[in-house]
């Protein structure tokens, strides 16, 4: 087994003004509430098939603009991009994602931006996991957790798709990642999906954006990524 050379994205706390998340709400009767909806009916692991606008989202008065913008009315869902940000992905390889369109405007003021972007990645790479390595557990019933051997991925998926069960790993594994050979390891970004959303990307992604200057985001050493060889 060896540990994968990845850097967690985490949102900046300095240089983003006074306010954390810098977005915390959206226009009133905005049609991302429709979105957010929507997403509640489909799988966001996926990218979604239709085409969506993100008009607007509420920034907080005290917060300031930045390329890479903390918000709470997604989770996990994606991140709201700059178009620098953006860019730099379209020069890297990364799984297939979508780019929205989206407007930021400051709170109880007219101030509208623009150039900023919801952007959405397949988060499918838990399909690369090495189940046998983890005892899983079923959390439908959260009274009564039960502990469930998974020996494959087609496993999984027919306990979650078919018999609609919710699968989770353990909190005792402390967040490790155990991935098979088949990890594709020439992606510059990835995101597990199902049991973890963090955005993971390459040494060289990492170094193109504190080369650019982008704000917003830190960058963290990931310690929790293995692959058996």
């Amino acid at each position: 087994m060896i540990k994968l050379n990845y850097y967690e994205v985490k949102d900046a706390i300095k240089g983003i003004g006074r306010a954390y998340p810098q977005i915390q709400t959206i226009q009133e009767d905005s049609p991302i509430d429709d979105i957010r909806k929507y997403f509640r009916k489909i799988d966001t692991n996926y990218l979604p098939e239709v085409e969506l606008v993100f008009d607007r989202f509420i920034m907080e008065k005290s917060a300031k603009l930045t390329d890479s913008m903390s918000e709470v009315v997604f989770g996990g869902d994606g991140r709201v991009f700059s178009d620098r940000i953006i860019h730099i992905l379209s020069k890297f390889n990364i799984p297939p994602y979508k780019v929205y369109k989206a407007l930021i405007q400051k709170r109880n003021t007219e101030e509208l931006y623009k150039g900023y972007n919801f952007f959405m990645v397949e988060k499918l790479f838990y399909k690369y996991l090495s189940f046998n390595y983890y005892e899983f557990i079923d959390v439908t019933d959260l009274k009564n957790k039960i502990p469930v051997s998974i020996k494959n991925l087609e496993e999984y998926e027919y306990l979650k798709f078919e018999k609609k069960r919710i699968i989770r790993i353990p909190s005792s594994y402390n967040n490790k990642f155990v991935f098979t050979n088949k990890f594709p390891i020439e992606f510059d970004l990835f995101v597990i999906g199902r049991f973890d959303f963090t955005y993971y990307v390459s040494e060289r992604l990492m170094a193109e954006f504190l080369e650019e200057k982008i704000t917003g985001i830190d960058f963290e050493k990931a310690e929790n990524l293995y692959c058996e060889i």
